[in-house]
């Protein structure tokens, strides 16, 4: 289960090169396009990788890897060994946001209808945190992905406060249904799946988030305004207490919440530098 910006491009990479599968799935399902349905609209290179239904992807996958919610693996594969890396919440959410940053050009003309969704990016880093439109992109994104589709998860809008001890709840249910759990930040998280795989994995760098166009450079102080700060907690509130489960899990002896602001530090520093330089190639 593919978290974006969670570093699952190279996890996958380097998983791949141990498992050596017959048949591999990568891809899409609903979940990240709340109650879009203009797929049409798409280039068809695009199109082919987004299953709308779990019964599109093949029966006989023996790897499979996406942003795919749990349910949606977990229709067509009930047997599949369950895997995924969560990577500290606010970071993931500002590195989501300086990704999409950088939809430009071409990358944008192949996403039909969907690019306008993925150009509020283009807006201040608040106003892309407040916009309901792409709430399921945005909003507690870990939790939408294992609970999806949830009566209490709305596609266009945001969880409400009330329903938040509920949802916690559920998702920690779903999280003991993995094999393998794991954080970005630890420092052996190759050497740990590796023990789990009984293979050694190379993780390598791969879909890094790139540096945007001149007109789109910023700086990113100017950015985090004290309500900016607020919406940003906001949509990371329940995923944070999930992160913080799995790094206490994965990294016994280590203070999470220590290592939750040392990342947070160190992510606003690289941003604010991706932010303010220009592409070389522009």
């Amino acid at each position: 289960m593919h978290v974006p910006k969670a570093a699952g491009s190279a996890i996958i990479d380097g998983m791949l090169d141990v498992v050596r599968p017959m048949r591999r799935v990568r891809g899409f399902d609903r979940v990240l396009f709340g109650s879009f349905n203009r797929f049409d609209t798409l280039h068809p290179d695009v199109r082919r990788h987004i299953h709308l239904q779990p019964d599109t992807l093949p029966a006989d996958a023996d790897f499979i890897a996406g942003h795919f919610a749990l349910s949606t693996i977990l229709c067509r594969y009930p047997e599949a060994r369950l895997v995924t890396v969560l990577r500290e919440p606010m970071s993931r959410l500002l590195s989501h946001w300086t990704f999409w940053r950088g939809d430009i050009g071409e990358r944008m003309s192949h996403l039909g209808d969907w690019a306008p969704f993925r150009a509020i990016a283009h807006q201040r880093f608040g106003d892309f945190l407040g916009n309901p439109k792409i709430a399921c992109q945005t909003d507690n994104l870990i939790v939408r992905m294992l609970l999806w589709p949830h009566p209490r998860i709305p596609d266009d809008a945001f969880i409400e406060s009330h329903d938040e001890q509920r949802l916690e709840s559920e998702a920690l249910d779903r999280l003991r249904q993995f094999s393998h759990l794991n954080i970005v930040e630890n420092p052996s998280l190759a050497a740990d799946l590796s023990a789990w795989l009984g293979a050694p994995v190379r993780i390598p760098v791969s879909n890094q988030t790139p540096q945007v166009a001149a007109w789109l450079t910023i700086r990113l102080d100017d950015e985090l305004s004290a309500e900016t700060w607020r919406l940003w907690r906001q949509r990371t509130r329940l995923d944070r207490r999930l992160w913080l489960h799995v790094a206490s899990t994965a990294m016994p002896g280590v203070d999470a919440g220590e290592l939750e602001a040392a990342t947070q530090v160190r992510t606003v520093a690289r941003h604010a530098e991706l932010l303010s330089r220009v592409r070389a190639s522009l």
